[in-house]
Formats: C-alpha cells, sequence, structure tokens
C-alpha cells in the first residue's frame, strides 16, 4: 500500500511537472488563455520570470503611477480628494499652461504690429526679442512702401525665440497654477 501511494505521489510529482514544463514551452498569452493546470503553472512561471528579470521596471512603473500628477488620478485612491476633482485640477492646470503658452506667442511673435507702421523710420524701431533687442522685429519692403514682420533668420534666433516662450509659459502658468491649487485646498 505504501508503494502505490509513492506511485500515486510520483505520478501527480510528474504531471505537475509535466504542466509547469508545458506552460514554459509555450507562449506567456498561449498559455495563460487556457482554462487548465497548464494556465496555474504558466501564470506561476510568468510571474517568476517577470518579478526576476522586470523588478526595477515595475518600481519605475509603479513609481511613476502613484506620484505623477496625472496619472495618480487614475491610479491612487484619495479619501478626500475624490477622482473627478482631481481629474478637474488637471485640466484647469492644462488650461492655465495653454493661456501661458499663448501670451508668451503672443508676445514673441505680436501679431499686426508691423503691419499698422506707415513710415521707414517706425518700421526700424520695434526690436526683436529673438535677438535679445539687438536686430529689428520688422523690415520695411520698398516695392510695396509696408512694413512687414521679419521671422527668425538663424538657428541661434528660433532656439532664442523657443527658450524665451518656454520662460514665458512656466512664469506665467506656475503662479496661476498655484494660486488655483491654494484656492482649491481652502475652499474646495
Amino acid at each position: 500500500s505504501s508503494s502505490d501511494m509513492n506511485d500515486d505521489e510520483n505520478a501527480l510529482a510528474v504531471k505537475k511537472h509535466h504542466h509547469a514544463f508545458l506552460a514554459a514551452a509555450l507562449p506567456a498569452t498561449v498559455a495563460l488563455s487556457r482554462k487548465s493546470k497548464v494556465r496555474q503553472a504558466a501564470s506561476v512561471v510568468t510571474y517568476k520570470k517577470s518579478r526576476k528579470h522586470f523588478k526595477t521596471a515595475r518600481l519605475l512603473l509603479d513609481t511613476i503611477r502613484k506620484n505623477n500628477s496625472f496619472l495618480s488620478i487614475l491610479f491612487v485612491y484619495h479619501e478626500h480628494n475624490p477622482r473627478w476633482l482631481r481629474a478637474f485640477m488637471a485640466w484647469v492646470d492644462c488650461i492655465l499652461i495653454f493661456f501661458g503658452e499663448a501670451v508668451a506667442f503672443w508676445w514673441l511673435y505680436p501679431r499686426g504690429l508691423c503691419e499698422n507702421l506707415d513710415d521707414k523710420k517706425e518700421c526700424a524701431k520695434p526690436k526683436s526679442a529673438a535677438s535679445w533687442g539687438r536686430k529689428h522685429t520688422c523690415y520695411w519692403d520698398d516695392d510695396d512702401s509696408t512694413c512687414h514682420f521679419k521671422p527668425a533668420s538663424t538657428a541661434f534666433e528660433t532656439a532664442s525665440l523657443r527658450l524665451q516662450m518656454a520662460c514665458i509659459c512656466v512664469m506665467m502658468a506656475l503662479p496661476l497654477i498655484q494660486i488655483v491649487s491654494i484656492c482649491h485646498e481652502r475652499y474646495l
């Protein structure tokens, strides 16, 4: 009777290992999709492999999910701060950043500034933000006697305009976001 018991245990162990080997041989998506002991073995094998090989990536993703101001809306529960309110505040933050970008664009690329100037002397007065005030924003076209906006001509001027635009956007948006955040914490 003890030999029968040992044979049954051996057969069970062989079946268990067979399922594990079969699960390891199959692609993870196929093995996990089957409803059988192969699926159970595959989930154990897949979990052990992913835990071993992707531990650092898993920790990084968990940290990003929990600490990112936008992703934490979906993945983190706050008892006193419901998701809809946090999502609304994220939307307000985006609107304020867009507002900062609009103001920066308006400041660096003034619409109608040059077109409203009527003589050559007046056209030469506005200074360019791209060159930090060393060059002119407008140029005079002698053919049709009109003043036109002069776009950035070099890569340095383009990079300078982009840097100034980013700085102006941050200087406009961050204080507004902070004010809205303080109002949200105190009054909502």
